[in-house]
């Protein structure tokens, strides 16, 4: 299955573990999708699965990002036009959903089809306790910004011209 190789890292500075969320078919051995979450210990040299995000079907791709106001991991997924967004906490070994949200609430022009999230990023902006999600549209050199504060649910767009691609 072409999802199998979805996974994303972050490091975890409270806990001082790489955190990894890995995309599988079946989470729990009864069918149901969902991100398998693991920390890596460097300085034990261990691995432990500690929890997974029942989020449904894979779409396309997922993310993490670090809160360190909180100590908590941000799982980000797009999936059937839907932001959700999930708080993984290693202490407690757990996931809650935080957001779910239809994309077009978030992106405004209601032109979701050509997204390609597949060269997406997310990131915590702890300055502003918001999530930043830094996307393209297909065929389109434009990255869209768009800040989420999950506090207040608001958003806004801060479109931004990229760098043309140039060979070194």
């Amino acid at each position: 299955n072409q999802y199998y190789g979805n996974i994303d890292i972050v490091y975890d500075t409270k806990n001082d573990v790489i955190v990894l969320a890995r995309w599988s078919a079946d989470i729990d051995g009864n069918g149901n999708t969902g991100e398998y979450i693991f920390t890596y210990n460097p300085t034990i040299d261990e691995w432990n699965q500690i929890t997974t995000c029942d989020s449904g079907g894979e779409g396309n791709g997922i993310k993490v990002a670090f809160n360190h106001l909180t100590g908590k991991v941000l799982l980000f997924k797009y999936y059937q036009y839907l932001f959700n967004v999930y708080k993984i906490d290693v202490i407690s070994e757990s996931c809650i959903q935080s957001v779910s949200t239809q994309l077009e609430n978030l992106y405004g022009n209601g032109n979701t089809l050509n997204l390609n999230v597949s060269n997406d990023n997310i990131i915590y902006d702890s300055k502003r306790d918001r999530i930043i999600w830094a996307l393209r549209e297909t065929g389109d050199n434009n990255v869209k910004l768009i800040a989420y504060d999950e506090q207040d649910g608001t958003n806004r767009q801060d479109p931004v011209n990229s760098c043309e691609k140039k060979s070194l």
